[in-house]
Order: structure tokens, then C-alpha cells, then sequence
């Protein structure tokens, strides 16, 4: 579902927190990659938002489009 590339890294140490990692694959397309954190920091990660709050924003930007 989400427009974004979602990261295979299970080795990284905040994939309990990324969206990014955590997100639900697009039943039709997805894109992945295997982003790698440089000296305790990550460029492509996206912090995990509570889940109404994530819900609710996902569900109005479903219905935008």
C-alpha cells in the first residue's frame, strides 16, 4: 500500500521503529532495497507514528487519490 521503498534490512538496529521496514508491500507493485545505517544513523528511515494517527493519515491519502 504505501508509495515508498520499503527496506529489507533485518540487521538493522532500527527496524522496530522504521515505517519504512514495517510497512505492508503494495499488493501490485513494490520497490525494495537494502538500506545500510552509517555510524549509528539511517537517512532513509522514516519514524513509526502511533497507530491511529498512522491509520488515519494513510486512509485520507488512499481516499486523495
Amino acid at each position: 500500500m504505501p508509495d515508498l521503498t520499503i527496506c529489507t534490512n533485518s540487521d538493522c538496529q532500527f527496524t522496530e521503529f522504521c515505517f519504512r521496514y514495517k510497512a505492508k508491500p503494495s499488493e501490485h507493485v513494490q520497490s525494495y532495497c537494502r538500506f545500510e545505517p552509517q555510524d549509528d544513523h539511517c537517512e532513509f528511515f522514516i519514524q513509526i507514528i502511533d497507530e491511529p494517527k498512522q491509520t488515519d493519515y494513510l486512509t485520507k491519502a488512499a481516499e486523495k487519490l
